[in-house]
């Protein structure tokens, strides 16, 4: 498992929370720059910035609240995942993105919406995507 945290602080807690799975590498760093790099040298140890010959299975992914973007969505498609799980706190920029993911043959399989912050507006919605 690889986590991309582009916050210090995020960076710093995931590897505290994951410490003990040995399975789970946290990377410190912006996820254009990191994705752009396991492009280039799939082959390379994850430490030097390749995806140690491996396949990306599925992405669990919760972009900031302007959701994740043409650029990035473009390169996780590239990297032909089975899954994408999707989490998102903002319906509109999940709109867009989902928009994008169908622009690359992605179908929204599911979308389960939780209620996190009872009492306000605020609700966080994991949406599942495959291509058939």
């Amino acid at each position: 498992m690889l986590a991309v945290e582009d916050g210090v602080a995020t960076s710093q807690d995931a590897s505290i929370n994951l410490r003990e799975v040995p399975q789970a590498t946290v990377l410190h760093g912006n996820i254009n720059r990191v994705m752009n790099s396991w492009h280039r040298k799939p082959e390379a140890d994850f430490t030097a910035g390749g995806l140690n010959d491996r396949q990306v299975d599925t992405v669990v992914m919760s972009p900031h609240r302007k959701g994740a973007g043409k650029a990035v969505l473009g390169r996780i498609d590239q990297l032909t995942p089975e899954k994408i799980i999707y989490v998102s706190s903002d319906p509109a920029s999940l709109a867009r993105d989902t928009r994008r993911l169908n622009y690359h043959g992605w179908v929204l399989d599911s979308v389960e919406v939780y209620d996190l912050a009872p009492d306000t507006q605020h609700m966080e919605s994991v949406c599942v995507f495959t291509k058939p």
